[in-house]
């Protein structure tokens, strides 16, 4: 059997962001998010979820929210590859917005109410041109309470220190996650925040470069 590579995808989203990717001799196995507790913080839900992790030093792909819970999960489990895509490191790598935001309730409940109800603009934030139906019926099929959930911990994300050995594959054109904020990138020219479905052939051959050598 090839061996597993691990995937954590965005925001309640699923495998269907994955079927562009191509790499060759490994197989996807893509964990599924769980319906957060009340109250609970993004370390105690990461630990709870790497219990579906069941390879001993995994190597670990998480996009966009999902590379945030992926450095949460590499704090409990020692990883062989982490992987992140069109995400952010430390809350230094956070847009100044997003840290404005987090410090100012009615804004945050203002944003986060916006998100869950009106998707019109998500394929222009997420630079979805191709795949914007696809990702307006993600959007459509999260879970409300993960959605709203997970906005609040992106916001309120504490990390100030980079992981180790970790390889960030983002795009120059990011509208989520700005490029300008971001350090120690592999860079993806024309490259927005949906970019695993827009520029997968890109991002599958930089995965391919890199996995043979962990």
């Amino acid at each position: 059997m090839k061996p597993a590579i691990y995937v954590i995808s965005g925001l309640g989203t699923d495998g269907r962001v994955f079927k562009g990717i191509k790499i060759k001799g490994i197989r996807f196995q893509f964990l599924k998010w769980l319906a957060p507790k009340s109250g609970e913080s993004l370390s105690v839900y990461a630990e709870r979820f790497s219990k579906q992790i069941k390879t001993k030093s995994p190597r670990l792909i998480g996009i966009s929210f999902g590379g945030i819970l992926a450095i949460e999960i590499s704090k409990i489990l020692p990883l062989k590859k982490l992987i992140l895509i069109s995400s952010i490191k430390t809350r230094a790598e956070m847009p100044p917005l997003f840290q404005l935001i987090s410090k100012i309730k009615w804004m945050e409940s203002l944003i986060i109410w916006l998100i869950c109800r009106i998707t019109w603009p998500a394929p222009w934030f997420f630079g979805a041109t191709k795949y914007a139906r696809l990702l307006k019926q993600i959007l459509k099929d999260t879970n409300q309470t993960l959605l709203s959930w997970s906005i609040h911990q992106i916001l309120h994300w504490k990390n100030i220190k980079p992981p180790r050995m970790a390889t960030h594959i983002h795009g120059d054109t990011d509208r989520i996650f700005p490029s300008q904020y971001t350090k120690h990138i592999h860079e993806i020219k024309k490259g927005g925040h949906f970019m695993i479905m827009e520029n997968a052939s890109e991002i599958s051959a930089l995965l391919n470069s890199v996995l043979p050598k962990t």
